[in-house]
């Protein structure tokens, strides 16, 4: 399970650099970073959301096979930090079950994780080749984040007259692609 998570912290950090490496310093907006989480049992949303949220800082956003897979939305960059510490304490311990007092046994629960690539994203919401934002959200997080991070986004398309369409029930934006690419 150590080198598990050694393999998996580092693909975490790669895809995590590269997300902010690609980042467009011109849309002035807060950017959220996702992890995937895979479990050895069924995440039961009730009995684990608050413990996540609470001391890792991470708020589900949506599950697969059979919800033992999941991909949540780094909420508090902060409280993510002991997620982090927690999983290097882990990896570096000389027995990690026996140490248990030392990091959160929430994590002994998860199997493996990953970072969420700007690729990954796009292929789980099912977006198609003209949709350019489909902003996975939380209800919890939509006014706080999501409705702002749309806002500005809107703000910097009509700044520089590229048109879109958007499309307000399912909140996606529309027809950019070919636009953007010029920028």
């Amino acid at each position: 399970m150590q080198n598990v998570f050694r393999q998996s912290l580092a693909s975490f950090t790669r895809k995590r650099n590269l997300r902010r490496e690609r980042r467009n310093p011109d849309i002035r907006l807060p950017h959220k970073d996702y992890i995937q989480l895979n479990f050895y049992g069924v995440y039961d949303n009730a009995k684990f959301e608050k413990t996540y949220r609470d001391n890792f800082g991470i708020s589900p956003v949506t599950f697969w096979n059979f919800n033992r897979s999941g991909l949540f939305i780094i909420e508090s960059p902060n409280r993510f930090e002991r997620f982090i510490r927690d999983v290097q304490t882990f990896i570096d311990a000389d027995d990690p079950l026996e140490n248990t007092g030392s990091y959160s046994g929430a994590i002994r629960f998860i199997e493996s994780f990953d970072g969420y690539s700007t690729e990954e994203i796009m292929q789980l919401s099912g977006a198609h080749r003209h949709v350019v934002i489909d902003v996975f959200k939380t209800l919890r997080l939509s006014n706080q984040f999501f409705v702002p991070v749309r806002e500005r986004l809107q703000e910097y398309l009509e700044e520089r007259d590229i048109s879109y369409e958007f499309n307000a029930t399912a909140e996606i934006l529309l027809n950019l692609l070919t636009q953007l690419r010029k920028y």
